[in-house]
């Protein structure tokens, strides 16, 4: 065969092998009469598991206007009632809702709204308010078990699911005598911790037992979709009114499902017992990593944990753009309203919005249990607490990074109205805005307890209240020393009804403060800065910040120690409009260029506004860096030109600092070349081509 001939042959097959990639379209409509093959809208399917039942990899399946539920088909027509029927996704299949359908006059006309496609777990239409006869609903209204991104869900309502049947096996609840009934069950738990069979069968056990055992069925969890080891792809679909002992809009355990501008609202996690892995109104993670970006989750309900989102287990999703307002917990000793990350979960939130939100702790966001969750341009607002953390509560060995956030309004009826860390968990909050935040008991703002290291760097923590002490920052050791740093920070307007309006330090806690500003800040005691300690004595160290009233407006208690380092002034830091909440330096401030002079910022450091961390501010040829979190003068990285925007006329200085860098030191002598770092690894100027995909990005999405 000649080389054209092969060539030929080899399109004819491609050909082919497109054509059957493309598949066939399939169409339902709940009011097409019996007997449709599903081939047109004249001849559709009535029930969309015959549609499911024959759909094959490539196929589309077209959903008309109207409701669905999982136990009817053409052999079925007025349902089986078995509630274990559910709607199983295929891989390659692709299911769109939202169409006219037959009758109309272009039955193709898709609106997802006007003409809504419900998938209905609810078999003999009788739910009613408060949950009421949902004892007879589908278990699972979707099942995505299974499936990869090629299994697509697009525009349709899932409703009155209802997995609230209880496994009646003690494998699946936390008891004090070792083992368990089931001996599968038991030898698979146990072969992975055999602390389960040699102590008690502890929630850690549990959890286990429901990851891997049948005999913990999953009838308790996902009442609107479960999706076990399944990736399937979601689009515009709404979960509303599903319930669930566990993720009663969404369980999803293993894999790694794809959400994009999906609603949760009013679902419900009604919690099989107390466990810390109950709860997920919305939706349930267990060693998974879903992605969700563009969704809103809204007034869902969990008795338990997580009423908007809970991970656990290893989960390390990604929620991005997402509105997470008005979710609930009722109970005074459960947690997080919004998001709940549990047992070494590490999700990725960014660009979300988490307001209005209410828990017993952490009414925004809770971390427990070795749980290091990335929040990164988030607004975090007038969430509340019934006991600790407004805004953010994290506990027991967690790690959480909080960058570019804004934690404001939130309050707490007691410790920690904008953040608070308890038991060896160490936050890491840079360039973000703590205000207006309260706590009825400690830490207006930010709260450090019990063997905390929290690193606070490049902050505005502003007009904060707590009604004892720790206006702005409360930190407190108890029996393990904490290490608490602020650096960089602008500390002003926060209040206590007993002492630190700005920062107060008590029993075996040595925080350091540098570069900060602490100014009208008030309390009865220590107005700026308090230190007690009855029996186990605290330390401050203090250098390179301007506190008002200097060294006599602190208190410090005989056996606590305040190091007053060098560098301190007290002077007016003049804030350009502090009256409308503008804390940037003006020009004529003490504090430009009066920072610790051996100040390195680290690899893409920057001030509050993302502008380059050191600047020769006072124009005398020696950049310093300014005493709070504005670097008067300076620009964001990306800006080579430095005329304040970042836009098209800085392509040509970036090229030049990459090509040429004492050419761009020449051209832009009051430029600075570390503005092309633009990646934050610290190298940067000629040849630093690592940079160039970053630069890009920045460009494109002005």
């Amino acid at each position: 065969m000649t080389l054209w001939n092969r060539m030929g042959l080899l399109g004819i097959v491609c050909c082919l092998a497109a054509t059957a990639l493309a598949g066939q379209i399939i169409y339902v409509d709940d009011s097409a009469p019996p007997g449709g093959n599903g081939a047109t809208w004249n001849n559709a399917f009535r029930f969309l598991q015959d549609a499911l039942a024959i759909a094959a990899a490539g196929d589309e399946i077209r959903v008309g206007q109207g409701t669905y539920c999982p136990d009817r088909d053409a052999a079925h027509p007025n349902g089986t009632g078995d509630r274990t029927a559910t709607f199983q996704l295929k891989s390659g299949v692709a299911l769109y809702g939202g169409y006219a359908g037959s009758g109309a006059p272009d039955p193709d006309a898709r609106d997802i709204t006007t003409y809504e496609t419900i998938l209905r777990g609810d078999f003999l239409g009788n739910d009613g308010p408060d949950w009421q006869n949902y004892e007879e609903n589908a278990y699972h209204v979707v099942t995505g078990s299974g499936c990869d991104r090629t299994a697509v869900l697009d525009g349709v309502s899932i409703t009155a699911g209802n997995a609230e049947q209880p496994p009646d096996s003690d494998c699946c609840f936390p008891h004090s005598y070792p083992g368990c009934q089931d001996p599968a069950c038991e030898s698979v738990v146990c072969l992975y911790d055999p602390a389960c069979c040699s102590f008690g069968w502890d929630a850690l056990c549990a959890e286990l037992a429901a990851d891997f055992c049948d005999t913990c069925a999953v009838q308790g969890d996902g009442g609107g979709m479960y999706t076990s080891g399944g990736s399937p792809t979601l689009t515009r679909c709404t979960f509303r009114e599903n319930a669930a002992l566990r993720g009663g809009g969404m369980y999803t355990l293993g894999g790694n499902a794809l959400l994009t501008n999906c609603v949760f609202a009013g679902n419900l996690a009604s919690g099989a017992d107390d466990s810390f892995t109950d709860g997920g109104g919305a939706v349930y993670c267990v060693n998974s990593s879903p992605t969700l970006v563009d969704c809103a989750v809204t007034a869902n309900v969990a008795q338990f944990h997580g009423s908007g989102i809970l991970c656990v287990d290893h989960s390390a999703p990604t929620i991005e753009g997402c509105v997470i307002t008005g979710n609930s917990t009722p109970t005074w000793w459960t947690g997080g309203g919004g998001i709940a990350c549990i047992d070494h979960s590490s999700p990725t939130i960014v660009d979300c919005t988490i307001t209005e939100n209410d828990a017993g702790c952490g009414g925004g966001v809770l971390c427990w249990i070795y749980s290091s969750p990335s929040i990164m341009n988030c607004v975090i607002a007038e969430n509340s607490a019934g006991t600790d953390g407004g805004g953010i509560w994290c506990k027991q060995y967690c790690t959480p990074t909080i960058d570019n956030c804004q934690l404001s309004s939130n309050t707490t009826s007691g410790n920690g109205g904008g953040a608070f860390c308890h038991m060896y968990s160490s936050a890491t909050i840079r360039r973000s805005t703590i205000v207006g935040n309260s706590a009825g008991d400690r830490a207006g703002g930010i709260g450090c307890f019990t063997g905390c290291s929290v690193l606070i760097r490049n902050c505005n923590i502003v007009g904060n209240s707590a009604a004892y002490n720790g206006g702005g920052v409360y930190c407190y050791g108890f029996n393990a020393m904490g290490y608490p740093t602020i650096a960089d920070c602008t500390v002003t307007g926060n209040s206590a009804g007993g002492g630190g309006g700005g920062i107060a330090c008590y029993w075996m806690t040595s925080p350091s403060l540098s570069n900060c500003i602490f100014w009208g800040d008030t309390a009865p005691s220590g107005s700026e800065i308090e230190l007690r300690s009855s029996s186990y004595p605290s330390a401050l160290s203090v250098s390179y910040s301007d506190i008002a009233g200097g060294q006599g407006a602190t208190y410090v208690d005989p056996n606590c120690t305040l190091v007053w380092g060098i560098g301190n002034i007290d002077a007016n830091p003049l804030f350009a409009d502090p009256s409308n909440a503008d804390y940037h330096l003006t020009a004529d401030s003490p504090c430009i260029d009066a920072g610790d002079p051996s100040f390195v910022p680290q690899p893409g450091e920057t001030d509050i506004d993302g502008q380059f961390r050191v600047w020769d501010g006072d124009g005398n040829g020696v950049a310093c860096v300014d005493i709070g979190s504005d670097e008067l003068g300076s620009f964001v990285f990306g800006d080579l030109n430095c005329d304040g925007e970042l836009d098209f006329a800085d392509i040509n200085p970036f090229v030049l600092a990459l090509s040429n860098a004492a050419g761009y030191e020449a051209a832009f002598p009051d430029c600075s070349i570390v503005l092309s770092d633009i990646n934050g690894d610290g190298t940067y100027g000629q040849w630093s081509f690592d940079d160039i995909n970053p630069f890009v990005d920045l460009i494109t999405h002005l």
